[in-house]
């Protein structure tokens, strides 16, 4: 479980400031929020809002520590909690309450990364809506809903423009390896609490790593890994008919259908054409030809 917050917001009490001095300022805008950086292996960005007395700390933990997420370790989350709270000076930056966060699994996968990519899909009933994009086709796809938004990706192209060669060597990542990562980045974080807001001392609770463990599995539940046929590797099982019902039965398996759903529905198919064109008997006939090439799948 690789565990990284994404956004936090605290309510400062009283007249309790924190101190910008170790930042480097970025920007201010008219509502009053101003955005600076802290600098560490990456930077973390914090906003603050002198009249809403709110600070606002986002970013990766992971990454501001060791310059990647490739690996997680507790320790370092914390020591790096623990740091932004010594150079802002606002006390205990563990009571902020979580606005978003991350939590995923890297592992170390037999095929590329795309094969398992491009067979996850979901079931209509799950209401998520898929998203992709052109530049990441094949590297990333994406299942989001107003509470989670799932990924899956090809770690070593996540990292192409993000690390140099030496950092890839230093982190361990193996030329002859292929790495798949699936995070649930939780958009209301409350989702987990009946409701009520996560604080940033829960990503570290062990009780609350349980329950992050657990969801990570029910979410990756709501996904279908698709299946896919293995074709015939006989010249003769390999007509032009038999290609045809190759790619209509691996699209129908990709949509989530059987392959006795996909019999049926040619069977329909054929049921439907009239009897002035093909009689009960050159029906029959042409449901056996059909059922002769999804046995040679």
């Amino acid at each position: 479980m690789m565990i990284d917050f994404i956004s936090t917001t605290k309510h400062l009490e009283g007249k309790d400031t924190p101190f910008l001095g170790n930042l480097q300022f970025v920007s201010g805008n008219n509502s009053g929020w101003l955005t600076f950086e802290a600098v560490g292996c990456r930077r973390i960005k914090v906003q603050y809002n002198e009249h809403l007395n709110i600070l606002k700390v986002s970013g990766s933990i992971m990454y501001f520590m060791q310059g990647h997420n490739f690996s997680y370790d507790r320790k370092l989350f914390v020591q790096g909690i623990q740091y932004l709270s010594t150079i802002l000076k606002v006390g205990d930056l563990w009571s902020s309450q979580v606005a978003a966060f991350e939590n995923g699994v890297i592992m170390n996968v037999p095929l590329a990364p795309k094969d398992y990519i491009q067979h996850h899909t979901t079931l209509q009933a799950e209401k998520l809506k898929t998203y992709e994009n052109s530049i990441d086709r094949g590297y990333f796809r994406g299942w989001r809903d107003k509470d989670v938004f799932l990924k899956m990706y090809d770690v070593k192209n996540n990292f192409k423009h993000k690390l140099s060669r030496q950092e890839k060597s230093d982190i361990g990542l193996q030329d002859d390896a292929q790495y798949l990562k699936f995070e649930a980045h939780y958009i209301r974080p409350e989702c987990l609490n009946k409701g009520r807001m996560i604080l940033l001392s829960d990503l570290v609770c062990p009780e609350w790593e349980s329950v992050f463990s657990e969801d990570l599995y029910l979410q990756y539940k709501r996904l279908v890994p698709m299946k896919t046929l293995i074709a015939p590797t006989n010249k003769k099982d390999l007509s032009s008919a038999d290609i045809i019902a190759l790619t209509f039965a691996e699209e129908g398996l990709q949509a989530g259908k059987s392959i006795g759903d996909i019999k049926k529905l040619i069977y329909s198919r054929i049921d439907a054409i009239s009897e002035d064109v093909l009689n009960i008997y050159d029906k029959r006939a042409r449901k056996a030809q059909i059922n002769g090439l999804l046995k040679k799948l």
